[in-house]
C-alpha cells in the first residue's frame, strides 16, 4: 500500500509538470528546464528583479535637477467687508519662483551612491538565481533519486512475485507452515 501511495506520488506530479518542461527521451524532464522553469516563477527572483528596478529609477531622479518650486501667496483679503469688493488696491499678491542650485558636488555623490545601489541589486538578482539554481538541483536529485529508488522496488517486487506465488502454492498444499 506505502509502495502504491509513493508511486502514485510520484507518478502524478511528473505528468502535470511533464506540460510545463521539455522532456528527455526516457520521459523525464530535463535539469536545465527546471532550472529555467524556477527562475522564472520565483517570487524571490521577482522580488529582486523588483529592487532592481527600483534602484535603477531612484538612480535617474538623482541624476536630474531638483524640482524647481513656485510659490503664489495673498495678504490683505478682506471678505468681511460690506460695500467693498473683495479685491481692491489692499489687496497684495506675491508670486515666487525658485530653483535650488546644488553646490560642492552633492548630484554627483547622489548619483554614485544611487549607481552603487543598482549594483547592489544586481548582485542580489545573481545570488537570487545562484540560491534557487543550488536549490532546484538539490530538490532534481533528490527526486532522481526517489525515482530511482522506485524502479529499483519495482524490479524487485516484480522478480520477487514467482517466489510469492510458489509459496503461497506450498503453504496452501500443507508443505510450509
Amino acid at each position: 500500500l506505502h509502495l502504491l501511495l509513493l508511486c502514485l506520488f510520484i507518478t502524478l506530479p511528473h505528468q502535470t509538470i511533464a506540460q510545463d518542461f521539455s522532456l528527455t527521451d526516457s520521459g523525464q524532464f530535463s535539469l536545465a528546464a527546471a532550472i529555467e522553469r524556477v527562475q522564472i516563477v520565483s517570487p524571490y527572483r521577482q522580488a529582486a528583479q523588483a529592487r532592481a528596478e527600483a534602484a535603477r529609477g531612484a538612480l535617474y531622479q538623482a541624476s536630474r535637477l531638483p524640482n524647481p518650486s513656485l510659490d503664489l501667496r495673498e495678504e490683505n483679503l478682506n471678505f468681511n467687508s460690506g460695500s467693498r469688493a473683495p479685491v481692491d488696491q489692499t489687496v497684495d499678491v506675491f508670486a515666487v519662483f525658485s530653483q535650488p542650485i546644488e553646490l560642492g558636488g552633492k548630484r554627483a555623490a547622489r548619483t554614485a551612491i544611487a549607481a552603487s545601489d543598482v549594483a547592489a541589486a544586481h548582485t542580489a538578482i545573481r545570488q537570487a538565481e545562484r540560491k534557487l539554481t543550488l536549490e532546484t538541483v538539490r530538490l532534481y536529485l533528490a527526486a532522481l533519486r526517489a525515482h530511482s529508488l522506485i524502479n529499483i522496488l519495482t524490479t524487485n517486487r516484480d522478480q520477487l512475485q514467482p517466489l510469492i506465488a510458489a509459496m503461497t502454492r506450498r503453504v496452501e498444499e500443507g508443505y510450509t507452515a
